[in-house]
């Protein structure tokens, strides 16, 4: 496989930078209500102590511990998506990736763009872990929840659409190649949605599925399998990526 376009990461670079920035803005009322503690303890004012106390639990919780779950979230994003590029390393020279794409200001980055003899493909690479499912375009995660003493229960909460998403960012592509391409030779080119799991502690439910959902392990054999009934010549490749690569947005 060749790369056309090594990823910056800058997109996601800069949600993790905000994010961490966001959070260190956030802490400092928690350093002013610290003091406030620290002067009921010694004037033994007990009642500003509680109000400080549980104002400064409530602020964290709230506030940084948010910003910071979001900045390790796009770090574990950053890790996945080296992980699926050094995956489809294993593919032939005859497919051609371009990471970490921007095709229109505001839209948001694309992980992974992938062209083939069979086809063009868009990746979509989570990092999560733990328990995941699916059925056909909802998603919802699974977590251990504290009820009492020795008392857990597994609850569930809806996450954002990742096929949904992945569906979209290969509409995003189709459209940019039609728009992009004046020669008309790519004129209704179909683009395949992928998603694909980096980390290897997940545990997946799926059913009814839309797309095709891929552990990292998985990715390479499954998109060498794909059938197509029109092959791209390498000259078409690298047509289309030439494309992608001149008219996308420039980091």
């Amino acid at each position: 496989m060749k790369i056309l376009k090594e990823a910056k990461y800058e997109y996601l670079r800069d949600r993790a930078r905000r994010n961490r920035n966001y959070a260190l803005i956030s802490s400092l009322p928690i350093f002013i209500f610290i003091l406030f503690i620290m002067y009921a303890l010694f004037f033994n004012q007990d009642f500003f102590f509680v109000l400080g106390f549980w104002w400064l639990v409530v602020l964290y919780i709230l506030v940084p511990s948010h910003f910071l779950r979001k900045y390790s979230n796009y770090k574990k994003g950053i890790r996945g998506e080296k992980e699926v590029t050094e995956a489809l390393q294993k593919l032939p020279d005859s497919y051609y990736l371009l990471d970490d794409v921007v095709l229109y200001h505001k839209v948001g980055n694309i992980d992974h763009i992938l062209l083939g003899p069979n086809g063009i493909f868009v990746i979509e690479t989570k990092n999560y872990k733990g328990e995941i499912s699916c059925y056909e375009d909802t998603w919802r995660r699974y977590m251990w929840q504290c009820r009492g003493k020795w008392n857990y229960v597994k609850v569930s909460y809806p996450i954002s659409s990742i096929s949904k998403q992945a569906k979209r960012n290969a509409v995003i592509v189709r459209r940019f190649l039609e728009e992009n391409d004046h020669s008309g030779l790519f004129k209704n080119i179909w683009v395949n949605a992928l998603v694909v799991f980096a980390n290897p502690h997940i545990e997946l439910a799926l059913h009814k599925l839309t797309l095709p959902v891929l552990r990292l392990f998985e990715l390479s054999d499954f998109i060498e399998r794909v059938k197509t009934d029109k092959s791209l010549s390498d000259r078409d490749l690298k047509t289309l990526g030439e494309i992608i690569l001149k008219n996308a947005v420039k980091e």
